[in-house]
């Protein structure tokens, strides 16, 4: 402790002394009272020594460093004298009691140890040691001025001050209530919990990935992202282009394919309660539309044989979906038929053209008809019964081009004159074989123009009157012979299937006739 010095003023009245003027810095005081120079050693003893002309005083005096509080008592001697809160007799601030006699509390400025952190003097809480006197740290509810953000005494992280005192942010890892949805602690927008704090979810623009397959954002169902965020998939139940339907299922027998295209016929799929078949084409066992073939639906059907299908009869078609055809033994009453035995005979019940055979149709019926010369008219050789009247023996073939035909019975060898005389016998003339220039014509024959092949006797004749057939293949013709003009041996013949049959060679024919043309 450093010396000090100090003055003190003894009363010496008591001893009867007069002061007077002493060396060594003494004074006398007006009161009487003299002031001696003391010396004070660091341990606290204070001493005095004058001598004066009245005589030698001798004062030692003992003192606090702290000096004397009021009243004279003294800090630090260890009794709490007026004016004192306390006096533990040292100058150790760090107890109860300072230096200065005063008792320790926080904000003096001195750190008392074992109570307090800290004290700066001030009851400011943005400092480093709190009006509490404690260290300011994270936590304490008061904000350490350029070192923490927030501070709200908590250790909750999911308020606005985290337990770090940094103000809570999106990003930081904590979830803050009411205010975040999630808080992952990155800015990744790909995973459960977006850059902006919120919670993943379809429609927000954000592909989530092992969850979404896409998320445009939006909640139309039918573009190229459906609002589960898949991506739209024939199956899907949401119809989206290019799909035409969309039911949901693989089964291609209901209305929409596993395509997704709406069923139709031709898609190869048969439509359980709509198709009977489909084979995409037109097949043996498939109509067109997807039925089962049956000639008379008016489906054409090639391929299952069929050549025409107008739902029954037709001007074209038979009611069996073939072409109307007179000859093939089906009676086509829409295309004219009346009948259709399936040959070309006029001479039975059905003639050319699948008429019924009748008196006036020209064709004489065998068996029936005498002759048929194709009139009315009754005084004719042949009456409107189709009874032979000027000669009963002769038998009508055939009207062709306005004349008609007979075969006329010859008796005898069958020579071109023999059967020129039958004709003639019955009012009729024996036709020429062919046209003028052909070398079996004479100028006796009658020129009917018809015939056009010249060594094919009866030829022309044959194909009209049994469609088509040569003579030996005409039954009307058969056993007639024609006029040859005396220039072949003997007339030509239709004989049992054989032609030209030599007239010489042959007996009691028949000669073929012709009635003059009206």
């Amino acid at each position: 402790m450093l010396l000090r010095t100090r003055v003190f003023t003894l009363a010496l009245a008591s001893l009867g002394l007069v002061a007077s003027a002493c060396g060594g810095g003494e004074e006398v005081s007006a009161s009487g009272f003299t002031t001696l120079p003391v010396t004070t050693d660091e341990m606290g003893s204070t001493s005095a020594a004058s001598e004066s002309t009245g005589g030698a005083v001798s004062v030692t005096v003992t003192t606090p460093t702290s000096g004397v509080t009021e009243g004279g008592n003294v800090c630090g001697d260890g009794a709490v004298g007026d004016g004192e809160e306390c006096d533990d007799g040292n100058a150790d601030d760090t107890d109860d009691c300072l230096s200065t006699c005063v008792a320790a509390k926080c904000g003096d400025g001195a750190v008392l140890a074992g109570t307090e952190e800290c004290d700066d003097g001030n009851k400011e809480d943005t400092d480093d040691c709190l009006g509490t006197c404690v260290v300011a740290k994270c936590g304490d509810g008061a904000v350490l001025a350029g070192m923490e953000e927030c501070d709200d005494g908590n250790k909750e992280d999911t308020d606005a001050c985290l337990s770090t005192c940094v103000a809570a942010t999106c990003g930081d890892g904590s979830v803050q209530v009411d205010v975040e949805e999630c808080d992952d602690g990155n800015k990744d927008d790909s995973d459960a919990c977006v850059g902006v704090c919120k919670a993943a979810a379809c429609g927000d623009g954000l592909i989530e990935v092992g969850v979404e397959a896409c998320d445009d954002g939006n909640m139309i169902d039918d573009d190229a992202c459906g609002n589960t965020c898949a991506l739209a998939s024939c199956g899907d139940k949401i119809v989206q282009a290019p799909e035409e339907c969309d039911d949901g299922n693989m089964d291609d027998t209901d209305a929409c394919s596993a395509m997704c295209i709406n069923a139709k016929c031709g898609d190869g799929f048969i439509q359980m309660g709509v198709e009977t078949c489909d084979d995409k084409l037109e097949t043996k066992t498939c109509d067109s539309d997807c039925s089962a073939p049956m000639c008379g639906d008016k489906l054409l059907n090639k391929a299952a044989g069929e050549t025409c299908d107008d739902g029954g009869d037709s001007l074209a078609c038979d009611k069996d979906c073939t072409p109307a055809m007179c000859g093939d033994k089906v009676v086509n009453m829409a295309a004219g038929e009346t009948c259709d035995d399936g040959n070309m005979l006029n001479t039975d019940a059905c003639v050319t053209g699948c008429k019924t055979a009748k008196c006036g149709d020209s064709f004489v019926q065998a068996g029936v008809e005498e002759c048929d010369d194709g009139n009315m008219v009754d005084n004719d050789a042949c009456s409107n019964t189709c009874k032979s009247q000027a000669c009963p023996q002769a038998v009508f073939v055939s009207t062709w081009n306005g004349w008609k035909y007979y075969k006329v019975p010859v008796v005898g060898q069958m020579t071109d004159n023999n059967v020129r005389a039958a004709c003639e016998a019955c009012g009729l003339k024996a036709p020429c074989q062919s046209v003028d220039a052909c070398a079996y014509n004479d100028n006796i024959c009658t020129q009917t123009g018809n015939e056009v092949s010249c060594g094919n006797p009866m030829l022309g004749l044959a194909q009209f009157t049994c469609n088509g057939q040569s003579p030996p293949g005409c039954p009307a013709l058969n056993g007639v012979f024609q006029y040859m003009g005396n220039k072949w041996l003997g007339a030509c013949g239709a004989q049992n299937g054989q032609w030209c049959v030599q007239g010489n060679t042959a007996n009691n024919q028949n000669g073929l006739c012709v009635a003059l043309k009206p």
